[in-house]
């Protein structure tokens, strides 16, 4: 396998730990992480099955991939690059930076811009930051803002 492919594939197989969690990690007939095309909810109608993952499910699947493949990665050397969006953003902020449940829902994470942790040798981080131009942060953090508050707008009105 060439470089490039093996990247490719350790790419795949790491969005499939952090969408699947370890114990569904099959690269060939993975189970769709929508709710809505899980069989087991075929007797409910579209409008009342919701359309995501909520954040505890999201904590949940991410914690394990967090315990037995991220952590003992960065513990080895390497540099770990989480890839995510929406919630799935949320899961990797909140344990490391002991973010309240409440806080954490109401957290604009810029989509796009990666964080940087920069961790001590009990894996604690000492700090953290948005890599890239301050204004660019800025505006990607209030894109997140209305794209939060459309969707609970919307939400509200149905």
């Amino acid at each position: 396998m060439t470089g490039s492919a093996a990247n490719k594939d350790n790419v795949t197989t790491m969005k499939a730990l952090v969408f699947h969690g370890p114990d569904k990690l099959a690269l060939e007939g993975r189970p769709r992480p929508n709710p809505r095309h899980d069989a087991r909810y075929s007797a409910l109608s579209q409008n009342e099955i919701p359309g995501t993952e909520c954040l505890k499910d999201t904590l949940e699947r991410f914690l394990p991939c967090r315990q037995d493949h991220i952590m003992p990665a960065v513990r080895s050397g390497k540099r770990v690059l989480i890839v995510a969006h929406g919630n799935s953003l949320r899961a990797p902020v909140k344990y490391p930076d002991g973010v309240p449940d409440a806080d954490i829902v109401e957290m604009n994470i810029p989509a796009g811009i990666p964080r940087v942790y920069e961790l001590d040798r009990d894996m604690k981080p000492i700090r953290h930051y948005y890599s890239g131009d301050a204004e660019r942060v800025r505006k990607a953090m209030q894109a997140s803002a209305n794209h939060v508050s459309l969707k609970n707008q919307m939400e509200a009105s149905l």
